[in-house]
């Protein structure tokens, strides 16, 4: 299906930076190119739902064409040069909350592959220093989070 054709029955979506003008809404659904991952990926964002995180798309599959199907989340996408709402108090304190319930959902979601004995899971974990990288940064974050907190919202 090519852009043209899309548009012929679905919403043009604005925003985005990896598939601008290449994104479309048809009801409940968005249709974009399929990321080369997109199994993992959509392995990860039925993870994230499923342990509650609801600010993610549910993947509806793959199409033979090579784009995939996800449900449609209503919003804005914020984009450089960045529109005052976007750095507003309120807009960095959801973003924050956001990622930190994506990370702690990420985490059990590796867990559970590297349990499961998944050999990708296994040997990137391997690769990237084991569980103890992983940890070691999450503590950074956490003693550095005045900082950050004080950084985005001056």
């Amino acid at each position: 299906m090519t852009a043209e054709g899309a548009a012929a029955d679905g919403e043009a979506l604005a925003g985005g930076m990896a598939n601008a003008g290449a994104v479309f809404r048809r009801g409940a659904m968005v249709q974009r190119p399929a990321p080369r991952n997109a199994y993992a990926l959509h392995a990860y964002l039925r993870a994230l739902k499923k342990h509650g995180f609801d600010a993610a798309p549910t993947p509806a599959g793959l199409t033979a064409d090579g784009h995939e199907r996800l449900t449609f989340i209503p919003g804005d996408v914020a984009l450089p040069p960045f529109p005052p709402w976007a750095l507003s108090e309120t807009a960095l304190k959801s973003v924050g909350s956001l990622i930190e319930q994506a990370t702690k959902t990420c985490r059990a979601f590796v867990a559970a592959r590297v349990a499961d004995g998944d050999p990708v899971y296994l040997q990137t974990l391997t690769e990237l220093g084991e569980w103890q990288r992983w940890d070691r940064m999450q503590a950074w974050l956490a003693a550095h989070h005045d900082t950050f907190t004080a950084a985005l919202l001056n």
